[in-house]
């Protein structure tokens, strides 16, 4: 429940509702997964939603970003193909996208949190140095694991 509420959270407040370069992937810790993980401060958490960004992400999956984004539709159609190029250009270069991916990325994080602050729902962010241990719990295909969540 509290991840549908997340995942509408971040969809009423996006700019977009074009392809976005991340996914939330929620996972449950059962108690076998529990006895067979290293991890040490897993405590009473048994879910997570784990945050990947996909790798593939590439300009035409941002072009639909752009086409679907709330300013694109508030502007004169004269001014919409200017404004997908003046973008598409913004982020022609690999660290300017990549910087962009992420910005969009960490923006959904915070809206996660944002939720779990306000709900005073016991949650837990995984340190950086313990995410491997989690890599096949929330493993998808051309995505990156970069936050996980315990709740």
């Amino acid at each position: 429940m509290i991840f549908e509420k997340i995942q509408t959270r971040i969809m009423e407040l996006s700019t977009s509702a074009g392809s976005v370069p991340y996914v939330l992937k929620p996972f449950n810790i059962s108690p076998d997964i529990r006895q067979s993980m290293q991890y040490q401060n897993i405590g009473d958490f048994t879910q997570g939603i784990a945050f990947l960004i996909w790798e593939d992400y590439n300009l035409e999956d941002y072009k639909d970003y752009l086409i679907h984004s709330k300013q694109y539709f508030d502007m004169h159609e004269g001014e919409r193909e200017k404004f997908i190029e003046s973008q598409l250009f913004r982020h022609a270069d690999a660290a300017s996208f990549a910087k962009w991916k992420f910005g969009q990325l960490y923006t959904a994080l915070g809206f996660a949190l944002f939720e779990f602050r306000t709900t005073s729902r016991h949650h837990k962010e995984v340190a950086q140095a313990d995410m491997h241990l989690f890599k096949s719990l929330v493993q998808i295909e051309n995505g990156i694991l970069i936050d996980i969540i315990l709740f």
